[in-house]
C-alpha cells in the first residue's frame, strides 16, 4: 500500500493493511478461522498467470460509478476534452 503524502502512511494504510492480512490469515475479530485461511497448504509454489486484455473484453463497466461519475459519461468526456484540444492546435 502507497500514501502519496509523507508522513501519514502507517496512519492511512494501517487499517487497510490490517484487513488485508485478516483475509490471508482467516481472522474473524481477534480469532482465527481455519476454514476463512486463504492458503490454508501455505503458500502455492506457483503463481497464476492471467491475461489482463482477455480478462478486461469480458468486463462490462455500463453504469459503473467512479468517483461519482459514469464510466461511460466519463469516457464520452475524455473524448470531448481529446476533441477540444484538437481544436486549439
Amino acid at each position: 500500500m502507497m500514501v502519496s503524502q509523507g508522513g501519514f502512511g502507517a496512519s492511512t494504510s494501517g487499517i487497510g493493511v490490517k484487513d488485508i492480512y485478516s483475509t490471508l490469515f482467516g481472522v474473524t475479530g481477534n480469532k482465527v478461522d481455519p476454514e476463512k485461511v486463504i492458503f490454508p497448504n501455505g503458500v502455492p509454489s506457483t503463481i497464476a498467470k492471467v491475461d489482463l486484455k482477455q480478462v478486461a473484453k469480458k468486463v462490462d463497466l455500463t453504469g459503473v460509478k467512479v468517483g461519482g461519475v459514469k464510466l461511460n459519461e466519463f469516457k464520452h468526456q475524455v473524448s470531448l476534452s481529446c476533441k477540444r484540444l484538437l481544436w486549439k492546435i
